[in-house]
């Protein structure tokens, strides 16, 4: 049994040590409220150890390897879902876990994990269940990608399974493959004997002589079933009960309990917000009218709907804070289409346009936090117009096809009775690819698919409905839904810039904004009174000076950001000062000393002058800031003619960093190289595919061959491996004559970047521009003084 919860904070401090702690005492030492679901988990996850003569701490050392693969594995459904959310809630390994689907993880490694200080384990996670939402999920091709772009990330692989074979080739790359079996009536008697205090072997007793099989049940049966107070005789019945439903489907597992395919990355917020009946919605607009608007005009439906769609309703137009598009700072082509749609839109109401002639679709794509849920509530309120939210997520809880089908269908009817109205579609990804007829369920995930199109074009045919879709992996969707009269409109929303992040704390900070402004002017208070700055230039400061800390961060973070100190000014019983925010922000930001950015500055500042020289792409902005390391983030341009030269000085801008740091220290660091994701394993992965790839070859320049494990080939002393180390000292010797005709540019911009820790495109080019002027009139002749 696990320890009393009085003793939490006691044990917690004896299990940071972590080696021989079980997963249960884990759970129990956080404080973790027991529920028969977790702690059923976490037995499983302790037998799945034992069985192959491990203990946590063993499982910790395989997580501390990078490019470690572990497979956990439970003939148990609902097991997969359950135990990565007890993983990320810290009751599996000690100390705070933030996991990142694998499909998340780019081609050449590159992933993206919080720079929070308290995470203590980053792992990259793959679900494989029955009835998920990856079709390709057990092809050899797909997990051979997949496992090859999480070992270039340097991270370590959690594969969950639940109620399937393993694929072979994950059984043959798994450091470790960990089996925990089905549910067993003592792993039953024991989650029963956790919860409600009665007898283990009572339970037991109980549960031997009930008509039952423990392996039909699911971890969350056990939730429904095992709960403190409920007598064993009636939890059994339960249990029995449950169990028999199973059996009682169609034989295709578990009947209209299965829980769909829902992902572990996928938002929760708005599920529990599902409407009553569309037509009770729009009956209360229509009674309401627009006259009292101010007193209730947002409105958020109950759990009456076929759908599962949630209605909001525009907010009063009086709310000084009223989130709209003409407010939204770093939207970008977003902002400017919700705009046209607007004027376009008032065309309509007056029969001045036809509704085919508006740009009435869009798909929204970008990384979590970049606020497309945000765009969607604000277009709401800017269109004055009901929004049905509903993702593709819910309409696959349904789990059977037509179920499935049904949802759809009501979505898009429920949007439609409503018209005129905005439909929002969240992971909209989750409908995949059509698939060829030798997959897996390529007859449900292709009817979908269909389904899909057929509502698509449904809805261009029925006036009034405004469709915006949202996706993290738009490349997972069919193209067919991008193309004209579908979702023929696509943005990409970036994570937002300095800029950006200036708007977004404007709008987060609301009626505190004039205090922030205050508290930060009083930091910097000017010496005379006639030099006070104007308020709007004050307040243009403050949150410039906010937004250099936050450079980075998503516009959900900023959100967290200022609810968080909110909530530290309202603990200590007083307003919200710029102090909180400084000390968020900082609490995430390493204190480096003066010579370390200074060096981190010249690394970066020579990618941005040499990508300039060569005219490879345009610099958008330059950190030292991040936990991560210093980092320049520019934009290529791909509209070029891509020449072998073009690719060279591509390669001139990788090894730029550390041709700037050898020719102003005399020596080079390891930052960069290192990581699958660093500027050398760039360098070198270009020129291996200039030599193989691209043409480009001294040698076999017309044979082409994959890059699919082909750094592997740079391990043999070989002419390849001299050619491509060739290309890479003649593409560093170019970056370093570059610099060295830029020097003075260069420790002019370095100056500035350490300084600031952050510069945005205008800074740079600002900087660029006076390093130009200098240059010139220093090259220019001595004039003669005029005649007196």
């Amino acid at each position: 049994m696990a320890a009393p919860k009085q003793s939490g904070k006691l044990r917690k401090r004896q299990l940071d040590a972590g080696s021989g702690a079980s997963a249960l005492e884990i759970h129990y030492a956080i404080g973790e409220h027991p529920v028969a679901e977790s702690v059923a988990t976490l037995l499983l996850v302790e037998k799945a150890l034992q069985q192959s003569g491990m203990v946590i701490g063993d499982l910790a050392a395989r997580f501390d390897r990078p490019g470690s693969v572990v497979v956990l594995r439970a003939e148990v459904a609902g097991f997969a879902a359950s135990a990565l959310r007890l993983l990320e809630d810290g009751s599996i390994l000690p100390g705070r876990t933030q996991t990142l689907d694998v499909g998340y993880v780019r081609p050449g490694g590159h992933v993206r994990f919080a720079d929070d200080l308290d995470i203590r384990w980053r792992i990259v996670s793959m679900l494989c269940e029955p009835d998920g939402d990856d079709p390709e999920g057990e092809s050899d091709s797909v997990l051979r990608t997949r496992i090859a772009n999480v070992t270039r990330a340097g991270y370590p692989l959690l594969v969950i399974a639940e109620k399937m074979a393993i694929p072979a080739l994950l059984s043959l790359a798994a450091d470790q493959v960990l089996d925990a079996g089905a549910l067993d009536v003592d792993m039953i008697a024991e989650t029963a004997a956790s919860i409600t205090g009665d007898d283990q072997a009572c339970i037991r007793s109980a549960l031997v002589t009930a008509s039952f099989d423990p392996a039909h049940l699911s971890v969350d049966d056990l939730s429904v079933a095992i709960r403190f107070g409920v007598p064993i005789d009636r939890m059994i019945e339960t249990l029995t009960h449950l169990a028999a439903t199973v059996d009682g489907g169609d034989g295709d597992g578990r009947a209209e309990t299965w829980s769909g395919s829902r992902t572990a990355s996928q938002d929760d917020r708005d599920w529990d917000r599902r409407p009553a009946s569309l037509s009770t919605v729009n009956k209360g607009r229509k009674e309401k009218g627009r006259s009292d608007k101010g007193q209730s005009d947002k409105r958020k439906s109950g759990a009456g709907s076929v759908s599962g769609s949630a209605v909001i309703l525009p907010d009063a137009s009086t709310d000084p804070y009223r989130l709209s598009v003409e407010t939204l700072a770093g939207y970008g082509d977003a902002k400017n289409w919700a705009l046209d749609l607007k004027v376009d839109l008032d065309l309509w109401r007056t029969g001045s346009l036809a509704w085919d002639q508006l740009s009435s679709r869009l798909l929204l794509s970008g990384p979590p936090g970049t606020g497309k849920t945000t765009f969607a509530r604000a277009l709401c309120n800017s269109l004055d117009l009901p929004l049905h939210i509903s993702s593709v997520s819910t309409w696959l809880e349904a789990g059977y096809l037509g179920s499935v089908i049904s949802r759809m269908n009501a979505a898009f009817e429920e949007a439609r009775a409503n018209a005129p109205s905005i439909l929002f579609i969240d992971e909209c990804d989750g409908i995949g690819k059509r698939q060829s007829q030798d997959r897996d369920f390529a007859d449900y995930w292709n009817a979908l698919v269909n389904k899909m199109l057929e509502l698509m074009d449904g809805a261009a045919k029925a006036e009034g409905v405004i469709i915006v879709g949202a996706t993290n992996r738009p490349e997972a969707m069919d193209e067919a839904l991008k193309r004209s009269g579908r979702w023929e409109r696509q943005i990409a929303m970036p994570m937002p810039d300095r800029e950006a992040l200036t708007g977004i704390l404007a709008h987060h900070l609301g009626p505190d904004l004039a205090a922030v402004v205050a508290t930060g002017a009083a930091l910097s208070k000017p010496t005379s009174p006639s030099s006070m700055p104007h308020r709007r230039e004050e307040v243009g400061a403050v949150l410039t000076r906010l937004a250099r800390q936050a450079v980075g961060l998503s516009g959900a973070d900023v959100e967290r950001l200022v609810r968080e100190a909110r909530a530290k000014a309202r603990r200590d019983g007083r307003s919200l000062a710029y102090a909180d925010l400084a000390t968020g922000l900082a609490a995430g930001r390493p204190i480096r000393p003066r010579d370390l950015r200074w060096r981190m500055a010249i690394h970066e500042v020579g990618h941005a002058l040499v990508r300039r020289a060569l005219k490879v792409g345009t610099e958008v902005g330059l950190s030292i800031e991040a936990a991560s390391g210093g980092y320049a983030e520019s934009m290529l341009d791909v509209d070029v003619v891509q020449s072998e030269g073009w690719v060279s000085s591509l390669i001139a801008v990788c090894l730029a960093g550390r041709a700037a740091e050898t020719l102003i220290f005399g020596d080079t660091t390891s930052g960069s190289g290192g990581s699958p994701t660093s500027d050398l394993a760039n360098a070198t992965r270009l020129a291996l595919s200039m030599e193989i790839e691209l043409g480009f070859g001294r040698s076999t320049p017309l044979l082409h061959r994959s890059m699919d494990g082909a750094e592997l080939l740079l391990l043999r002393d070989d002419p390849l491996r001299d050619a491509v180390h060739a290309r890479l000292e003649a593409a560093l010797a170019l970056a370093t004559r570059t610099i060295e005709a830029e020097r003075a540019c260069l420790l002019r911009l370095a100056e500035a970047l350490a300084e600031a820790g952050s510069m945005n495109a205008a800074e740079i080019a600002a900087v660029f521009a006076h390093a130009a002027t200098d240059a010139r009139q220093a090259s220019a002749p001595d004039q003669p003084e005029p005649p007196v």
